[in-house]
C-alpha cells in the first residue's frame, strides 16, 4: 500500500479505493469540526438484557496448568462408612458435611494414606491431641512473651486487614488471652491481631530450636 491517509506516495491505482477509506476516516477525526456522534437512546424499562450475550471464546492459558490445580479437583464429600471400610485402623471422624477430616490419633502411622488422599485434593485435615506430643511449657503465650517479648515485628489487625508495623512481640503475646492488654485502634477498641510472617520458615529452627524439634516430629509425619 503506497497511499496512506490520502497522502500520495506513488501511482499505484490498485490501492486507491481501499486507501480512500482510511483517508476519509483520518480526515473526519482530524477535522476541527469532527462529526457528531448520535446520542444513545434512553434505556427503556421493558428492555431485556441478555446476560449470556458476552462469552469468553478462544481462551488459551498462558503456560501450563499448575500441578496442584490438576490434583485438587472439586471438593469431595466423604462418609464415615466408606472411609472406615477403607481405613479400618485409622480413628477419625468427618465434619462440615463430610469435607473436613479429623484424625483422632495424630501419631497413628496408619493415618498417612488417608491423610494424603484428602490433602492431595486440597481439602483440610484436622489432627486432634497434637499438643500431647509437645512440651506444653514451650507453647504458651507466656513462654513466647518471656523468650521473644523484646523482638519487634509487624502485626496485622484482622478487623481491618491493615498492618501494624514494628511492634514488640510482648504486646501481642500478653494480649493473646487477655483482651485488656491488647493494642487498641484509633477508636480505643482492642484490636484482633495476628503475627505477620514471624518467624519465617528459614529462621524457625534457629530462633526456636527447642520448639522446632517437637514441631518437626509432627510435621514430618504428616507431610511425609
Amino acid at each position: 500500500m503506497k497511499r496512506l491517509f490520502n497522502l500520495d506516495f506513488g501511482d499505484d491505482d490498485d490501492d486507491v479505493e481501499e486507501d480512500d477509506e482510511f483517508g476519509n476516516l483520518f480526515n473526519e477525526y482530524t477535522s476541527p469540526h469532527p462529526p457528531k456522534v448520535p446520542a444513545l437512546a434512553p434505556k427503556e424499562d421493558n428492555v431485556v438484557i441478555d446476560d449470556n450475550i458476552c462469552e469468553l471464546k478462544h481462551y488459551v492459558r498462558q503456560g501450563p496448568t499448575p500441578q496442584h490445580f490438576k490434583n485438587a479437583g472439586h471438593t469431595k464429600v466423604y462418609t464415615i462408612t466408606r472411609t472406615q471400610e477403607e481405613y479400618p485402623s485409622v480413628s477419625h471422624t468427618w465434619h462440615c458435611s463430610g469435607t473436613l477430616l479429623r484424625l483422632l490419633d495424630s501419631m497413628n502411622p496408619d493415618n498417612l494414606n488417608l491423610f494424603q488422599e484428602i490433602w492431595r485434593r486440597g481439602q483440610p485435615v484436622m489432627a486432634s491431641n497434637v499438643a500431647d506430643k509437645l512440651n506444653p511449657e514451650l507453647w504458651t503465650p507466656e513462654s513466647f512473651s518471656r523468650d521473644f517479648g523484646e523482638t519487634r515485628t509487624d502485626l496485622v489487625n484482622c478487623m481491618t486487614g491493615k498492618r501494624v508495623p514494628n511492634q514488640l512481640l510482648k504486646k501481642f503475646w500478653d494480649g493473646f488471652n487477655v483482651t485488656s492488654k491488647r493494642l487498641k485502634d484509633e477508636d480505643g477498641k482492642p484490636m484482633l491481631l495476628k503475627l505477620k510472617d514471624w518467624p519465617d520458615s528459614e529462621d524457625f529452627a534457629v530462633l526456636l530450636p527447642n520448639r522446632f524439634e517437637g514441631e518437626k516430629t509432627i510435621s514430618v509425619f504428616l507431610l511425609k
